[in-house]
């Protein structure tokens, strides 16, 4: 996983993952167009009955392109529905959605025969919102296989959701790809006190995970040539590659070191100048005697 987009093609769907056809059925949710979904009332249920489960493998789920906008559940109502409820009700109802728009997080509840889990999603005028609009929820392994799954929606409003989808990764191949992918991996590593550097040969475009703490501080070449330092799984270092072979060489310099030594530099001459002064109008007057 990388926090940066745009660097390599969105990777596809291999022989050895698999997305099942699923068909889709609303509890109090009218979907609009293709993507969009509207919840009159805070609870409303989406859920997905695969078709032809998948054993064996290890399942996520997948939502992309997710947006959420607030309404009030009033909104909803009709004249006739509002007039029923009595003045009281009606003010309690109406103080209690009056900010019913500032809603900052969403929590899609996920129920399915295998487990449960939730999804968060941060608004943008969440302080926590990062820009984030794509999630996996990965329920791992199970002798049973997912056949059904319901997404709770938790509060009245419009839900955007560009795919939503189960996926597969069948575990019989695990063993192969593990070692595929261990076949290219960094040659002659030289370990320095703040470098780390070394030997790759790739057959297509990559990324090179190094398991070293990302941090602002790292620089990386590739075949002499500076590159972007990539944040990878998170927590880790990585850089892209294209297909052959390449020196890769990764080197760390504390941020701010540089310009610290200068500004401390500056503050010894300063200093000194400010102490000189004093001294040579001393001597000047003596002099003068």
């Amino acid at each position: 996983m990388l926090e940066e987009t745009g660097l390599l093609p969105e990777a596809e769907l291999t022989g050895d993952t698999v997305s099942p056809a699923a068909e889709m059925e609303l509890d109090g949710v009218q979907q609009l167009d293709e993507t969009t979904y509207y919840a009159p009332q805070d609870g409303g249920r989406i859920t997905l009955t695969i078709a032809q489960p998948v054993a064996d493998c290890e399942t996520v789920f997948v939502v992309q392109g997710m947006q959420y906008t607030a309404t009030s559940p009033l909104d909803a109502m009709s004249e006739e529905e509002l007039s029923a409820i009595s003045a009281h009700d009606r003010r309690s109802l109406q103080k209690q959605y009056a900010h019913f728009w500032r809603k900052d997080s969403v929590y899609l509840r996920l129920l399915s025969n295998i487990g449960e889990g939730r999804i968060e999603y941060n608004r943008p005028n969440s302080q926590y919102y990062c820009g984030r609009h794509d999630f996996v929820y990965n329920f791992g392994t199970s002798d049973e296989p997912l056949q059904q799954i319901t997404i709770v929606l938790p509060f009245a409003g419009y839900y955007q959701f560009d795919r939503l989808a189960v996926e597969c990764q069948k575990l019989d191949t695990v063993a192969v790809r593990a070692e595929n992918l261990g076949a290219e991996n960094l040659q002659n590593v030289t370990l320095g006190t703040n470098s780390l550097g070394g030997e790759i040969t790739t057959t297509r475009s990559s990324v090179l995970v190094v398991q070293l703490p990302y941090s602002t501080g790292w620089s990386v070449t590739v075949d002499g040539t500076p590159a972007q330092v990539l944040r990878a799984d998170t927590a880790f270092l990585g850089v892209a590659l294209e297909p052959g072979s390449h020196t890769v060489a990764f080197t760390y310099k504390t941020p701010g070191l540089t310009a610290g030594a200068a500004l401390s530099a500056a503050g010894v001459v300063l200093l000194a100048a400010i102490w000189a002064v004093p001294a040579l109008r001393k001597k000047s007057k003596k002099r003068r005697k």
